[in-house]
């Protein structure tokens, strides 16, 4: 197995969030196998990434993003000459960007939809839709089936799978005591609230202002993990959560109203229909009084997630790598 590229080059955003995280575990995968691969920090804590046809340069590295995500082993690029042997791979909020230079030897990874509509505002209209995706010089990573369908009813042919995944350190025995319940109260904000102040006698473990050691231990004792989000791909904190052993629930949006994506019985995927009549509360109360049997029901999707790993691996040879 040999590299097929000599210098593959991942844009990175300056965050500590799902998408940022996904990249440098791209980056550190094509390292770890014995490729090439830099990340040009482009936005964020100053800093500036310019790019033309034949050279990217970059201002400074995120500080952040070395010190959160340094499990991964990031490498910073500085100045880059692009040749034919570059492979530029960039997050689809980068649709724009893309379009003001060469498509050959790019990739668009599709990890949210609804950021790439959000920063192109084009993207609402079909004609424009057609005429970009219609583009085959340009490849399209997706990340959830969410995202999958929504590329190829756009017109995309030149797609491929490319997950992320998360790591087994989330993972812990059942045996460790488990009391509350879980959420993002900043995650779909509007619901997560609605349905708090209606409840009684519930013991919610709110995560905010946390790191990433202290969001692992918030997980790991606790009985449920409740998502109010609005899921633009496959989200990395109700992966995180099943892995620490907690049952998930799910508002039923976005890639979480796919079961390819969160394949998940319907009881524990729920509306704002389910929090006004309480029967997110009944689900919730039936699963305090049976934790084993509903941890059992979503084995599956457990399995799924404890395998990522392995499944991103094999799609990063597939895509970077030549067998011969």
């Amino acid at each position: 197995m040999k590299p097929r590229y000599d210098e593959v080059v991942v844009f990175s955003p300056s965050a500590v969030t799902g998408g940022p995280e996904a990249l440098h575990q791209l980056s550190h995968a094509i390292n770890e196998l014995g490729g090439s691969s830099r990340i040009a920090y482009y936005a964020g804590d100053d800093c500036r990434c310019t790019a033309s046809i034949d050279s990217i340069t970059c201002t400074k590295a995120s500080t952040r993003c070395l010190e959160s995500y340094a499990i991964y082993d990031p490498k910073p690029l500085t100045t880059h000459r692009i040749t034919n042997s570059t492979f530029l791979v960039m997050p689809e909020i980068l649709t724009l960007f893309v379009e003001r230079r060469s498509k050959r030897n790019s990739a668009l990874w599709w990890l949210s939809v609804d950021h790439a509509k959000k920063n192109n505002e084009h993207l609402r209209y079909a004609n424009y839709r057609h005429e970009f995706f219609s583009k085959n010089e340009l490849n399209h990573f997706y990340q959830s089936d969410y995202a999958r369908s929504y590329i190829v009813e756009n017109g995309a042919t030149t797609i491929a799978p490319l997950y992320d995944y998360v790591d087994r350190s989330f993972f812990t025995p059942h045996a460790i005591e488990k009391h509350h319940i879980a959420l993002f109260p900043a995650k779909g904000e509007a619901l997560a609230s609605l349905f708090c102040s209606q409840q009684k006698g519930l013991s919610f473990l709110q995560i905010k202002d946390m790191d990433r050691e202290q969001v692992a231990h918030a997980l790991n004792v606790s009985l449920i993990y409740i998502d109010f989000g609005h899921h633009p791909g496959k989200d990395r904190v109700p992966r995180e959560a099943s892995a620490a052993g907690a049952v998930i629930f799910v508002h039923c949006d976005g890639a979480a109203n796919n079961y390819s994506d969160y394949p998940l019985e319907d009881f524990y995927k729920f509306t704002l229909k389910d929090i006004q009549s309480g029967a997110l509360r009944q689900r919730i109360d039936l699963v305090i009084a049976d934790p084993v049997a509903h941890r059992a029901k979503q084995k599956h999707f457990r399995q799924r997630v404890y395998l990522e790993k392995e499944e991103f691996y094999l799609q990063v040879r597939a895509l970077f790598f030549d067998v011969d």
